[in-house]
Order: C-alpha cells, then sequence, then structure tokens
C-alpha cells in the first residue's frame, strides 16, 4: 500500500511540475509547444500542439504526422501570424509561405480534440482547436486523390475541406524503355497550343508524351540493355546524367528541381 501511494505521490508531484513549467512558457512567449511520441502502450503517430492561445481567445494548433524538431517551428510560426493578426484560421484556409518550396499548408477545424491534454488541464477544456496539415511533395493533401500520406501517417481531426480535382497523365501501360519507344513511336507529335487548355489531363499526357520521347532517345543512344530494362531504372539513369549536364553546364540543380515542382503542382491542380 505504501509503495502505491508513493508512485501515486511521485506521478502527481512531476505532473504538478509539467505544468507549472507549461505556466512558465506561456507567461514568458505567449504560447508553448508540447510535442508527443508514440510509445509501446500508444504507438500512434507523433504530433505536437500549443498551449496557451487560449487565453487569448484563439484557437490552439495541432499538427500530426511530422518529428518534434520539424513540428515546432511550423506551429510557431502559424501561431506568431494568428496572434499578430489576432484572426483564427478557418477550415479550408490554405496558408501560405511557412514550409520549403511554398508548398500551402491548409487549416481544418478539430472535432475531436482529445489528444489536447495539457489544454484541458490548464482551461479545464478545449475552446477551440484547429489542425495544421501539411500534403505530401506534390502539394497533395491526405483526403485528395493520389495523396502519399495514409490516414496513420497524418489522421485528420476534422471534416475535411472538399478534395481539389487532379490531373494527372494518363497512365501509359509500358513497363520497359523499349515497349515505350513502341507505343509512341506512331503517335504524332503535339504541342500544347498557347490559349489551349480546355481538357487539362490531355495537356498533361501530352508533357508525359514529350518527356518520354527524351526518355527512349536516351535509352536508344545507350543501346544494349538499356532498353530491356524497367523504365524506373532507365528514368533514374537519365536524372542521373541530368545532373552530370548541370554540373557541366554551370546550371544549379536544386534551383531548377524546386521551380520543376512548383510548375509541376501547378499543372496537376490546373491553376497555370
Amino acid at each position: 500500500m505504501g509503495n502505491h501511494q508513493s508512485r501515486r505521490e511521485s506521478a502527481a508531484e512531476i505532473r504538478t511540475a509539467v505544468l507549472d513549467d507549461t505556466r512558465s512558457e506561456i507567461a514568458a512567449h505567449g504560447w508553448t509547444v508540447i510535442a508527443v511520441f508514440p510509445t509501446e502502450g500508444d504507438p500512434g503517430p507523433s504530433f505536437a500542439y500549443t498551449v496557451g492561445l487560449s487565453a487569448k481567445q484563439l484557437p490552439e494548433l495541432a499538427i500530426y504526422g511530422l518529428p518534434g524538431q520539424a513540428a515546432h517551428p511550423v506551429l510557431n510560426e502559424v501561431a506568431r501570424r494568428m496572434v499578430a493578426s489576432g484572426v483564427a484560421p478557418q477550415s479550408g484556409d490554405r496558408i501560405e509561405g511557412v514550409l520549403v518550396g511554398n508548398v500551402p499548408l491548409v487549416a481544418v477545424a478539430m472535432a475531436d480534440a482529445t489528444d489536447l491534454n495539457l489544454v484541458r488541464e490548464l482551461y479545464g477544456a478545449v475552446a477551440a482547436a484547429v489542425q495544421v496539415v501539411w500534403p505530401d511533395s506534390a502539394g497533395i493533401l491526405p483526403w485528395e486523390e493520389g495523396s502519399q500520406i495514409t490516414e496513420a501517417g497524418q489522421p485528420v481531426r476534422g471534416c475535411p475541406p472538399a478534395a481539389r480535382p487532379l490531373y494527372h497523365a494518363s497512365r501509359l501501360p509500358v513497363a520497359t524503355a523499349e515497349e515505350l519507344a513502341d507505343l509512341i513511336a506512331d503517335q504524332p507529335r503535339r504541342s500544347l497550343l498557347a490559349g489551349d487548355g480546355g481538357d487539362l489531363r490531355r495537356d498533361n499526357s501530352i508533357r508525359a508524351r514529350r518527356a518520354a520521347r527524351a526518355l527512349v532517345a536516351y535509352a536508344q543512344h545507350l543501346g544494349g540493355a538499356t532498353l530491356t530494362e524497367e523504365v524506373e531504372v532507365a528514368a533514374g539513369d537519365l536524372l542521373g546524367d541530368l545532373r552530370h549536364l548541370f554540373d557541366a553546364l554551370g546550371v544549379e540543380w536544386d534551383a531548377a528541381v524546386a521551380s520543376s515542382e512548383v510548375h509541376y503542382r501547378a499543372e496537376i491542380f490546373g491553376e497555370l
């Protein structure tokens, strides 16, 4: 009985110290960020959330699926903007200029804020909370077609906005560079005409076939086993050699890749 009592008192003392530290952080900075990591007993995704914004009559913020060192600066930046403006993001609002590459975050009002334990302990309840949702590398959100983010990797604790239409190029039913060469051999060469944007999926399919001709020409130039390699291998070899070409030309590879990502996202979302 004595050991159980001692353990309960110890746990209570630790919790009191945590709450005192949290209050001190809020007093010093206006809010604090708490990171939570998976354990054997609770193997869910990592997440982080703010504590202290409730006292400013603003929603607390949460983000799921990022390690603490990445989640902290994101939440701090969104919180800083919210406090400066006094305006809370609404569900579906895009939050620009926080992630590298200017890929926007999206706000989702949290219907389930049970994870925000320290907020409840300090304020008695979670009055309001907003989840900051991050997209995959293509800018696609977890609830949109083709997203590389799983529900387990980034659960969404509220009702997401409507999914945007996506205009991916049509799939090419090939496995090797040789099959790709055969497929496009008899297809007419096409260009995108200025002002011709009536069929965005078709436009991106034309872009894909233009690149396919470059890949086939590369594979045919090398010859031999290259033509029978899987297209993924041939494409990877081409990218590697392109990087050497960028070195030889004195062109900045990372800047070009970043620029291409911006154009690609605009094209698949029909924003050009």
